[in-house]
């Protein structure tokens, strides 16, 4: 959700932004040159927390998965 103060609400897990977490509100900019918009700092922390698994060796991830949800995350 992009907000007319040129905040956005970050809908879903961020690929190359790291510190920020579904729900919350950041301030971004445009840099000359750039389409992308680039996070100047947290405006609102929502209190949700993003964790990246990488899987290495091809193991099955499910029971990572089922570690998580049990602890009542979203996985």
């Amino acid at each position: 959700m992009i907000w007319a103060n040129g905040s956005f609400e970050i809908a879903a897990a961020p690929v190359f932004v790291h510190g920020v977490a579904p729900g919350d509100v950041v301030l971004a900019a445009r840099r000359p040159g750039d389409d992308g918009h680039w996070v100047q700092r947290i405006v609102h922390n929502s209190d949700n927390w993003l964790a990246r698994v990488v899987p290495r060796g091809g193991r099955d991830l499910e029971p990572v998965v089922e570690q998580f949800r049990s602890l009542g995350c979203e996985a």
